[in-house]
């Protein structure tokens, strides 16, 4: 359960976002996230409804906030 904890949707924006700004293109993080979501889903499916569902309400609040610190708000696009 402790794999939980990871915020893996904000580490997909991130390395995306940062993959975008850059202009280069690497699927390496993208398939190392897609494992650890299968890793992790895997995982929860041993434990009980509330502990999962407050494991995914932690993981969505940690994403929530270090999506606003990290990946910066475009006020015009980027293209």
């Amino acid at each position: 359960m402790a794999l939980s904890w990871i915020p893996v949707p904000f580490l997909f924006h991130f390395f995306d976002y940062n993959q975008y700004i850059s202009m280069r293109s690497s699927a390496s993080p993208v398939i190392v996230l897609c494992v650890a979501i299968i890793i992790v889903g895997g995982l929860s499916t041993q434990a009980n409804w509330k502990t999962f569902f407050l494991m995914n309400g932690i993981a969505a609040v940690l994403t929530l906030c270090l999506a606003s610190l990290a990946i910066p708000n475009a006020k015009q696009p980027l293209i």
